[in-house]
């Protein structure tokens, strides 16, 4: 049995979604279940440092191959573009044309029997649905096709853009060539699969965010590491601020909700520099209190690990984010408390699983009160045996798992009792 991994992009979790499928393959591989590997990727990102560090260990079990043309991954199709910018959504529609023909001409070359695209949203497009209509197959026959999409709108629809992305989406899915359609929202899973009697509930299953096991230094020490105050209380944001997180809105509740000395918010990670110049001229009595720590530049994993167990609790404050939030997942993996807006997948993770609190990101009493509920309390959080089954779903070789299902299945080799299913984890048992 021939395996191909597909990954347009670079970095993050495109390269995080290969590297934890490569020892679960390699280990079918030395089974003799899987004859060869191919992984298709980017010249650019097999000359990344990503590559160095997470992929090239696996050289002598897996064949990379860097041959798919470079695609910038601003791919956005808001419907008001069409009016606004129409030069950008034609150059995204080229983009993803591009994509789509990466994929397929890959796929036709190496023909295997076992595709998996680790990025599937965006290879949707109109050829693939025009081509369904008229029953072309876009794969080779006897390809078993499965694709991740880590996007869509179900759940969190709230206005008539929202809306139309939903249906783009939906329909995308239901005439799109993957054999089976992974998805990484929650929210997304559960609204989908409740219509039964359609054609997308019957291919889609929820795939975790895999999260690695990060090693669990105590606060003392974590801090010490970062170079920080040991005493007192903290609440932070951990990672990329761009202008998704409500940064504005996390300092002026922070700074309403307290005032001692010894409780601070610490912001580790790159920041727009929009927020920076806001943090400089309405903020900087909290910088000159020692009271806001501001670490403005990129972190590495080890790092974003201190960083993550020097908190109390961990702000992941979106504007409107109806995406899984893998910070979240972190936090949650550490032990830690969070604070979200009380929109889509993070304020129901919260509500679900009582992980920490919500509150309208743009209603700063609200916001002021939510700040001063989590200080109060988030010293007694710990996690009951709900969160800790949700941890295990999202452990790397689950993720492995529940993707190489299917493979399994036509190998006939039984990985059954290794995958755990988000029914088990929320205990809605078939």
């Amino acid at each position: 049995m021939k395996v191909q991994i597909f990954e347009q992009f670079i970095g993050g979790h495109y390269t995080n979604y290969i590297e934890h499928l490569l020892p679960s393959l390699i280990e079918l591989k030395k089974l003799n279940l899987i004859k060869e590997i191919i992984v298709t990727i980017t010249p650019e990102h097999f000359a990344s440092e990503y590559f160095e560090k997470q992929l090239k260990s696996y050289s002598s079990w897996v064949n990379f191959e860097p041959c798919l043309k470079y695609v910038d991954a601003s791919l956005g199709l808001d419907p008001r573009l069409i009016i606004k910018n129409p030069r950008v959504f034609i150059s995204s529609l080229q983009n993803r044309a591009q994509i789509s023909n990466n994929l397929t001409n890959s796929v036709n070359r190496i023909k295997p029997d076992y595709l998996i695209s680790t990025t599937a949203d965006t290879q949707s497009s109109l050829k693939w649905t025009v081509n369904s209509l008229f029953g072309v197959h876009s794969f080779p026959k006897n390809t078993y096709a499965v694709g991740i999409f880590h996007y869509g709108y179900s759940g969190a629809v709230t206005n008539l853009t929202d809306r139309i992305k939903d249906f783009g989406y939906r329909m995308t899915w239901k005439y799109s060539p993957w054999s089976r359609l992974f998805v990484v929202n929650p929210l997304v899973y559960e609204k989908v699969s409740s219509s039964k009697s359609s054609k997308n509930s019957q291919r889609i299953k929820l795939v975790p965010d895999p999260v690695p096991s990060f090693e669990n230094i105590d606060k003392k020490t974590a801090r010490n590491l970062f170079g920080i105050p040991e005493d007192g209380r903290y609440i932070g944001f951990i990672g990329s601020m761009d202008h998704r997180v409500a940064i504005p809105e996390i300092l002026a509740a922070f700074r309403s909700a307290t005032s001692r000395p010894t409780d601070r918010l610490l912001l580790a990670g790159k920041i727009l520099p929009e927020y920076k110049k806001i943090i400089e001229s309405e903020f900087k009595s909290l910088l000159a209190e020692g009271r806001l720590i501001l670490m403005d530049r990129y972190l590495n994993l080890d790092e974003m690990n201190i960083g993550f167990c020097s908190l109390d609790i961990v702000s992941i404050m979106y504007y409107r984010q109806n995406n899984l939030s893998a910070n979240l997942l972190k936090s949650v993996a550490m032990h830690r408390p969070v604070i979200v807006n009380k929109f889509g997948y993070t304020d129901m993770m919260v509500n679900q699983f009582n992980i920490g609190w919500s509150c309208d990101v743009l209603n700063p009493q609200n916001c002021l009160n939510t700040f001063e509920k989590a200080l109060d309390k988030g010293l007694d959080y710990f996690p009951n045996e709900k969160i800790k089954r949700l941890i295990e779903f999202h452990r790397p070789d689950n993720y492995a798992g529940t993707i190489l299902q299917d493979l399994m299945d036509r190998a006939e080799h039984n990985l059954q009792d290794r995958v755990k299913t988000w029914e088990s984890v929320i205990g809605k048992l078939d």
